[in-house]
């Protein structure tokens, strides 16, 4: 049951109950049950907000691992490219064009290597963004939901305050009417 509706169901216990004198008399035990389902409803509200920041942190570190792989990938391609480069070279008889040909393989490799280095820390950089902006909104999101939640049940609990006063003071006036009498 989410707060708000808790909130929606004391607003229409206030407004649906008996009114005298333009004041509304409200069923206490209802009003304080519906109070003690909020407060053990927000811990819910707080709840969901740490799953959010806990899905956060699962989305960098998987973002991480990603990144970690492109990486080694890159590597382990660019070895194959170099050990295949000598290979060719060892094995041509015109050691000059083998030589000019590991050269262009290696430079293609550290290129290659380089780009895909890149890419992965692009990648990383990204989801890093992305993971931050989710745990800002999460948590402004959550701060929001507490703040109205307190706000709304502070105005409830003051308008009702000062219905009861009011009602105390109808009761000593129509007491103190009797006593005169």
């Amino acid at each position: 049951m989410s707060i708000q509706k808790e909130l929606e169901r004391l607003e229409d216990l206030i407004i649906n109950s008996n009114h005298l004198l333009g004041r509304a008399l409200v069923n206490e035990d209802e009003a304080i049950e519906l109070l003690d389902r909020i407060r053990i409803n927000l811990p819910t509200a707080l709840a969901e907000a740490e799953k959010l920041l806990a899905t956060r942190d699962r989305l960098l570190v998987q973002a991480q691992q990603q990144a970690q792989v492109i990486v080694s990938q890159a590597q382990s391609d660019r070895e194959k490219i170099l050990i295949e480069a000598q290979r060719r070279l060892e094995e041509s008889e015109i050691v000059k064009v083998a030589q000019r040909e590991a050269e262009q393989i290696r430079a293609q490799a550290t290129l290659e290597w380089e780009k895909y280095q890149t890419q992965a820390l692009d990648f990383q950089q990204q989801t890093r963004l992305q993971a931050e902006e989710i745990i800002q909104n999460s948590q402004t999101q959550a701060r929001s939901v507490e703040a109205n939640a307190d706000a709304y049940a502070d105005q409830v609990l003051a308008r009702l305050e000062g219905d009861m006063d009011r009602f105390l003071q109808i009761i000593r006036s129509g007491r103190d009417q009797l006593k005169k009498s």
